[in-house]
């Protein structure tokens, strides 16, 4: 701010000496004006890079990379401030195991260095020399991109710039000595280059408490641990901070750690809940390795102990699922459904998995049936048909197995059965079925306006958000498709963006593109969204059947196809749900 104020004055300064220089040598007051005008004029120009530089940075101050979850670790911060200030160069941030705080640390050190006055940071003894940093990941830059970061930038030897995500060491070092700025960076390997490193420390428990809090300052819905259910999320994550802080920020998440807590496990079942973890937080291929590791491990007792295997070969196929293996995912689950197993088929698990799989292989109406016969005893079987449902409407097939009804027609009945069922469920299926109800509304009404569909989906949004439940991708969707079936075609693009923001589920990656290439292609909007290339959209769609059903049926619209204006019409004037 001083520096800012220091360059204008500076030119009022210069303005003012002209003008009196000017009126002194020509006595003419309008001589003395011009000359402060072509004083200023080049001075401002030179000036320009400066004052946009002080810009930056002052938006730099203002918008922080790290949330207020941000817990502990200041003495780790201080050890990397500290060897700053003797004038390092280049500092690694290395740590003993994956998501122990790395990344979180370089952008609290960014945040820090650029905002070390911040009431936030009153605890930080140790002051930095440095007053400028900048968070690069390089996950982000390309090689073109960097250069034109240098190229765009002020980079000198009083800047910070703090690296993530490098596998090429070389290219950032070549840098640094180009323009010999402060280094810190994070490598994607464990190669070490010898140069002076900070190791991160562990995170202690006593932490969680204050942790848990401030993350309930975002997620208000997400459960609070007790003391006892807090010990057994620090023993099922070994004290990750990265696992901790993911368990901890979903309302399912907690949940799970609840139940575990409030009864005694075995050995096995240790186990199977560290597996589940990794489930949980997206990990599935270290999840596939572990479990394939498990049964390694215990499989002679799976002979002994039904429940056991029963539980494992239930979580690898949950685990094939997510890696979109939907056929090995079915033929594991045919393992448990022989005779021996099914006594522990508690709610319908082994129905309810079968059903999905064969959604997502786009065998629907053997779902269906499947959902159709436990219907009477399970509210779950009722909600689960009605995505398959309208999902067969939006293609225009509108078969339904041991039904005189169509699809739309099908669906419109199983809302309304759900709505009056009086069977227990849990809040994630009531849920679900309020994540319909929009579209329930919408095809029975036919509403001139969105407003009061929006108003519906936003209080799902609302319930989601609240838990950081990740099924809110879906409602997501469901609103963007609202727009669009109501020509809000910038809205729905603002929502289609936000669904692929918190998710990288392949599945919703593909509709939300096929759908945008929709819009630009067929309908020419102009919008502000990047599609992905045609390979990876051949390539996501090899293990997704109802998606290559979309695909196809725009692709006959493009080759003008006989039925093209119907397919079209049917586009434009219904939702297509997450598969």
């Amino acid at each position: 701010m001083k520096k800012t104020i220091y360059l204008y004055c500076s030119m009022v300064f210069l303005a003012i000496i002209a003008t009196v220089v000017g009126f002194k040598e020509y006595n003419n007051m309008w001589v003395g004006l011009l000359s402060a005008f072509v004083v200023v004029i080049p001075s401002v120009y030179s000036l320009m890079p400066l004052i946009m530089e002080q810009r930056k940075l002052k938006r730099l101050r203002k918008n922080k990379l790290t949330e207020s979850i941000f817990t502990d670790r200041e003495e780790d911060l201080e050890d990397i401030i500290r060897i700053l200030n003797i004038k390092e160069h280049c500092v690694q941030i290395a740590g003993d195991e994956e998501q122990c705080g790395k990344s979180w640390m370089a952008k609290r050190l960014c945040d820090y260095i650029n905002n070390q006055k911040d009431p936030e940071f009153k605890n930080i003894k140790l002051k930095c020399s440095y007053v400028t940093a900048d968070y690069l990941d390089m996950d982000s830059y390309t090689e073109k991109e960097l250069d034109a970061y240098f190229k765009d930038n002020i980079v000198t030897n009083k800047t910070v710039l703090i690296f993530d995500h490098v596998d090429n060491f070389k290219a950032i070092l070549s840098k640094q000595r180009q323009f010999h700025f402060q280094m810190i960076y994070i490598l994607k390997d464990s190669i070490n280059p010898s140069l002076t490193m900070h190791t991160m420390s562990a995170f202690s428990k006593k932490h969680i408490e204050e942790l848990q809090r401030k993350i309930k300052e975002y997620y208000p819905s997400i459960s609070t641990l007790t003391q006892n259910e807090v010990d057994t999320l620090f023993q099922l994550t070994d004290g990750n901070i990265g696992r901790i802080t993911a368990l901890l920020s979903e309302q399912k998440c907690v949940l799970w750690i609840k139940d575990i807590s409030n009864r005694k496990t075995t050995e096995y079942e240790e186990h199977l809940h560290k597996i589940k973890m990794d489930i949980l937080v997206g990990k599935y291929q270290t999840a596939r390795q572990q479990l394939l590791k498990f049964e390694a491990d215990y499989k002679d007792d799976f002979y002994n102990n039904i429940h056991l295997a029963y539980k494992y070969y239930l979580m690898l196929s949950d685990c094939e699922h997510m890696l979109n293996q939907y056929q090995t995912a079915l033929d594991i689950l045919s393992i448990i459904e022989l005779k021996p197993y099914t006594k522990y088929n508690l709610d319908f698990e082994i129905e309810l998995h079968k059903a999905h799989y064969n959604k997502h292989l786009w065998n629907c109406n053997e779902a269906l049936e499947i959902l159709e016969k436990i219907k009477g005893r399970s509210f779950a079987a009722l909600v689960d048909s009605l995505g398959i449902l309208t999902a067969k409407y939006f293609v225009n097939d509108l078969f339904v197995p041991n039904s005189s009804n169509d699809s739309l027609e099908e669906f419109n009945k199983k809302f309304q059965m759900a709505t009056n069922s009086s069977l227990a469920h849990n809040d994630y299926d009531d849920y679900k079925l309020k994540r319909y109800a929009p579209v329930f509304f919408f095809y029975k009404e036919k509403p001139t306006k969105e407003d009061q569909l929006i108003q519906m989906i936003d209080e799902v949004i609302k319930i989601y958000e609240s838990e950081n439940n990740r099924l809110r991708a879906n409602a997501y969707f469901v609103k963007a498709e609202i727009y669009r079936l109501y020509r809000q075609y910038e809205k729905a693009v603002v929502e289609y963006k936000r669904c692929l923001d918190i998710t990288v589920d392949n599945n919703i990656k593909l509709q939300t593109n096929l759908i945008i290439y929709y819009l630009i292609k067929i309908k020419k909007i102009d919008l502000d969204f990047e599609l992905i290339s045609e390979n990876e959209l051949n390539e996501l769609s090899q293990n997704n059947v109802f998606s290559r059903i979309v695909r196809h049926r725009i692709r006959n619209i493009e080759l003008g196809d006989p039925n093209a204006t119907q397919i079209q019409e049917q586009i434009d004037s219904r939702i297509m749900p997450i598969l």
